[in-house]
């Protein structure tokens, strides 16, 4: 009889192991699929998208809502979250549909020098009876922003190649001043002035200039829109010249690279054939240097 009482008994608990793995197998819940999600990412360039599944059935029979929250960091300034979501808040995932959303985290440009932080994604409830929180996946996933920035202070009197003709071994050196103005706008003196008065090249006397204003945004991409550089004389003529490029801060180079042009205010007073007035196109014409614009690379001057 003990034999028997035995052999039941180890059926009833085989019986009750199989049907928890069936439970487990079809249960609802909802959770972070880790996969292969990145952990760590890039301030300026790179984002991640964190998957949030719905599963145990193949389609929603009705939408659901799903809380978050996402510890670290400070939203708008150090990290920025698509679709508008807030640092806590709720993610619907709509009926009929296959139960996937996203929660997708970019990193901040900024020119500051910071630690690493970590934010981490957190599913906190689920707006539906008997959905389970995270197995089979996980119900929170942690990502490193990392820090791209280097101390690189380029403000201030610098010096360097204002442009260089490679095809004939000839440099302009260059004499600037970059000068914080305020937000993103700076300005830039003496850029081009080199080029327009060496008698080795343009050979005018420049009678009246303007520093060049631009914009150099969080990450150090700088604009120069089309604007006055200066006027000169040459045997008496006087020329206005305008100024437009683009350029970067290479902070952990501790460079400043850029890349512009030096044009007849007026583009129709020609320097060459079809030219529009562009001195950088009048030397790649003549063969003078490979780039189509004039390149200029700037240190601080120590």
């Amino acid at each position: 009889m003990k034999k028997y009482i035995l052999i039941l008994l180890a059926a009833f608990v085989a019986y009750a192991c199989v049907d928890t793995d069936y439970n487990s197998a079809f249960q609802e819940y909802i959770g972070i699929n880790p996969g292969d999600l990145a952990t760590e990412i890039v301030e300026t360039a790179d984002s991640v998208a964190i998957p949030i599944i719905f599963g145990g059935e193949t389609t929603i029979p009705e939408g659901l809502s799903v809380t978050y929250t996402i510890t670290g960091g400070s939203l708008g300034e150090t990290y920025t979250l698509d679709d508008n979501l807030e640092a806590s808040g709720t993610l619907p995932i709509a009926a009929g549909k296959l139960g996937e959303t996203y929660i997708v985290i970019r990193g901040t440009e900024d020119f500051d020098v910071d630690d690493n932080f970590d934010l981490v994604v957190t599913i906190t409830g689920v707006n539906r009876e008997g959905v389970r929180l995270g197995y089979p996946f996980v119900t929170s996933h942690t990502v490193t922003v990392k820090d791209d920035d280097c101390a690189f202070e380029f403000e201030g009197p610098n010096e360097g190649v204002e442009m260089y003709f490679d095809l004939i071994d000839y440099t302009e050196d260059a004499d600037v001043t970059i000068t914080h103005t305020g937000g993103t706008q700076y300005t830039i003196e003496g850029l081009g002035h080199t080029m327009l008065s060496d008698p080795g090249f343009w050979n005018e006397t420049i009678t009246d200039s303007a520093p060049t204003v631009a914009t150099i945004a969080p990450g150090g991409a700088i604009t120069i829109e089309p604007q006055y550089l200066a006027t000169t004389l040459f045997n008496g003529n006087p020329s206005v010249y305008n100024i437009r490029g683009t350029g970067l801060v290479n902070y952990c180079d501790g460079t400043t690279t850029i890349t512009y042009d030096v044009y007849y205010a007026d583009e129709g007073d020609e320097v060459g054939p079809g030219l529009n007035g562009s001195l950088a196109a009048y030397v790649h014409s003549v063969e003078y240097m490979t780039s189509e614009l004039f390149i200029a690379t700037l240190t601080p001057v120590e």
